[in-house]
């Protein structure tokens, strides 16, 4: 199950954000209690008089004390309470920070600290489950400093606004509102969570849909199903992947058909001659026939066309396994034309088509001889089945670039379009006959490709349908060229 590409990557995703909505739950967290702390302390401060007579109410309270100390100061303070106004309470702290009187009587339930920012720290007890717990509170508003006529500090006096009355232990107390956050918090990275793991998944399924289909057609294919296709629904890597396959898929049910065709083509190219010089041998042995010289070559022309069946066979195999060993050299591709020519064209009066040659004086060329000759030979007799008595076949060589460039054109029929990509293919025939007239096997054409290949040229074709077909191929200058 692990080992599944769309539960791999549902689990990786899945991590991924995972971890991404945890970390911004915990930073939204940390947010909160900071946003939280900031709004109590503005709270504290908002709605307070912008303009009090905190110096005024100071020289007050230092008149007071030094003529009988702290002892007036809670009539002084309500005689300010009633000056500020409803909602704001005053707070007289000592010299060390330590509440002395206050308006505020929630303030008196509570122990009072003075920070060193200026604001008070307000804590109590609470019980929670049986149990006591500090609730901590903070608070920050205008203050004054007092001092007596030696300048000696007496306390401070601060204005707070109003706390949470009338019953402060009857309202959730801050930690309270903050796990009340939290859960919220945790409810949303859960279904965040949630979400992205199905958006994971039904994104899983559509990129990886297709990669099961192209499992379950790669299956039919070693299964011997060639016919089987992959549909291609998008423009993206998968599309294009699906594209690559069902190429591959046609030209593999191309070189399935072929090899099949092969065991037909062969066994009707070795049937023929096979039948013939069998019927012709046993004709000998009961005498009737004589072993006149026309029968020895009858025979012979037989055996000589097996002979060349087996050496295409051996020669396509040994160049497509690489094993075909070259003999590379700077030869004059003009002159090895030539023989080629003298050794394989019949004379004048024997008819057929008109061999014309453009051979000129050309540069070295790196070749193999033997395989080169092999090229040349193929792609004449291709040109000779295929054009009729009175055509014309042209033999011509140029220089281009870096390359010599040799191309042998025949006046035939042509090829047809649809057969154009394919005639370099082994064992492929766009005549599907069989007649030896039209060619063998379909393998001269699929050696030459190889041939070619191998020493490091190019080949192709180009044809008119009526009108000739044109077989070209190059092979490289010797001239700074090493083997």
């Amino acid at each position: 199950m692990l080992h599944s590409l769309r539960v791999r990557l549902l689990l990786w995703v899945g991590l991924v954000v995972l971890v991404s909505v945890t970390a911004v739950g915990i930073v939204s967290s940390l947010a909160t209690r900071r946003e939280f702390e900031q709004f109590l302390e503005l709270e504290c401060i908002a709605g307070l008089p912008v303009a009090l007579d905190l110096e005024g109410w100071a020289r007050r309270l230092q008149e007071h004390h030094g003529r009988g100390g702290w002892d007036g100061a809670p009539a002084v303070l309500r005689e300010l309470k009633q000056e500020l106004g409803g909602g704001r309470h005053l707070v007289l702290l000592g010299p060390d920070g330590r509440m002395l009187f206050t308006t505020e009587p929630e303030a008196e339930r509570r122990t009072v600290h003075r920070l060193p920012d200026g604001s008070l720290e307000l804590t109590r007890k609470v019980p929670v489950g049986g149990r006591q717990r500090e609730e901590l509170t903070v608070i920050r508003g205008p203050e004054v400093v007092l001092h007596d006529g030696l300048g000696q500090v007496l306390g401070s006096l601060h204005v707070l606004p109003e706390l949470l009355e009338p019953a402060l232990d009857s309202r959730p107390p801050r930690g309270d509102f903050l796990q009340a956050v939290n859960r919220w918090l945790l409810a949303a990275v859960a279904a965040g969570g949630l979400l992205a793991l199905l958006a994971t998944a039904a994104v899983g399924r559509r990129i990886l849909g297709p990669v099961e289909q192209l499992t379950h057609a790669a299956q039919r294919m070693s299964e011997g199903d060639w016919t089987h296709r992959v549909p291609v629904r998008s423009r993206d890597e998968v599309g294009e992947l699906a594209r690559a396959f069902n190429q591959m898929a046609d030209s593999l049910e191309r070189q399935e058909q072929s090899r099949r065709q092969l065991v037909t083509d062969v066994a009707h190219d070795l049937r023929t001659p096979l039948t013939n010089i069998r019927g012709q041998l046993e004709a000998l042995q009961d005498g009737l026939l004589q072993p006149t010289p026309e029968v020895v070559a009858s025979l012979h022309e037989e055996v000589m066309f097996l002979s060349r069946l087996v050496v295409d066979l051996q020669d396509l195999s040994l160049a497509e396994a690489g094993k075909l060993r070259l003999d590379l050299q700077a030869l004059q591709v003009s002159s090895e034309i030539r023989q080629v020519l003298q050794a394989l064209m019949p004379g004048p009066s024997a008819g057929g088509p008109v061999v014309e040659t453009d051979l000129p004086e050309l540069p070295l060329a790196l070749a193999d001889p033997a395989r080169f000759r092999q090229i040349v030979r193929n792609l004449l007799s291709n040109a000779w089945t295929h054009t009729p008595d009175g055509g014309r076949i042209l033999v011509r060589a140029q220089e281009v670039g870096e390359e010599i460039e040799i191309c042998v054109e025949d006046t035939g029929p042509g090829i047809a379009p649809e057969h154009l990509p394919h005639i370099f293919e082994r064992f492929y025939r766009g005549d599907s006959s069989r007649d030896r007239k039209t060619g063998g096997a379909g393998l001269g054409l699929a050696i030459v490709k190889h041939l070619v290949t191998m020493q490091r040229g190019r080949v192709w074709a180009n044809s008119r349908p009526g009108k000739g077909t044109s077989f070209l191929f190059t092979v490289p200058k010797a001239t700074g060229v090493t083997s």
